[in-house]
């Protein structure tokens, strides 16, 4: 796998998939999520974020769970929750996500809206 993947996948690390991130990495978000595309490298993981988080006034992210599933590949849960700059609604979403490595670095990090979905991708049971 990469150096740091026991420090990620039993959540000591989050972090530590990031360190390992190459170049051309692909984030691709849930389909589900409108006006959002696949973005490219940790310039696109910033541009990611930022479009994700601009609409809330307050927003956190936490890793729950990670688990090496194999053939390179790590599936984490993650919780995050904030409030809506113009609604003023709070949101609470738990979601999936599988990363992808080749040759130690991060290639693919894909996101799923309901973590069963990422479990299933990986061929995991949740």
């Amino acid at each position: 796998m990469f150096d740091g993947a026991e420090a990620f996948a039993d959540g000591r690390d989050p972090g530590a998939a990031f360190e390992a991130v190459g170049g051309d990495a692909m984030w691709i978000p849930a389909p589900e999520v409108p006006g959002l595309s696949s973005y490219r490298g940790l310039g696109g993981l910033a541009e990611f974020l930022r479009s994700w988080t601009e609409s809330f006034d307050s927003w956190s992210l936490r890793l729950e769970r990670a688990i090496d599933a194999g053939d390179d590949r790590v599936v984490a849960v993650g919780h995050q929750w904030g409030v809506g700059k113009a609604s003023g609604v709070r949101v609470d979403v738990h979601f999936g996500m599988v990363f992808q490595f080749e040759d130690g670095r991060l290639v693919q990090a894909r996101v799923y809206m309901d973590p069963a979905d990422a479990f299933a991708d990986a061929g995991l049971a949740p």
